[in-house]
């Protein structure tokens, strides 16, 4: 799976959003919002395991991404994705 999190440009939300294989990580795109990071990721024995980097976006992934991504998942509320 890959992965790329935006940034709202005005509001300041993160915006994670997962999509399949198939797809070109710069094929993704949000309005008003800038891809901050992104990359690859799987699950293994129960956890996910963030990895590598979007060369068509030149963006690596970073530390926190996989918080977001685990927060996709639960399918948090918006106030998990509002930077402090």
């Amino acid at each position: 799976m890959k992965y790329i999190i935006f940034k709202d440009t005005v509001s300041g939300l993160i915006q994670p959003v997962v999509f399949g294989e198939h797809t070109s990580h710069h094929q993704v795109k949000i309005d008003r919002s800038e891809p901050i990071s992104a990359g690859f990721f799987y699950f293994e024995n129960g956890n996910i395991k963030v990895y590598d980097r979007s060369d068509s976006l030149n963006l690596d992934s970073k530390e926190d991404d996989l918080d977001y991504i685990i927060k996709v998942f639960m399918n948090a509320g918006t106030m998990f994705f509002i930077p402090i």
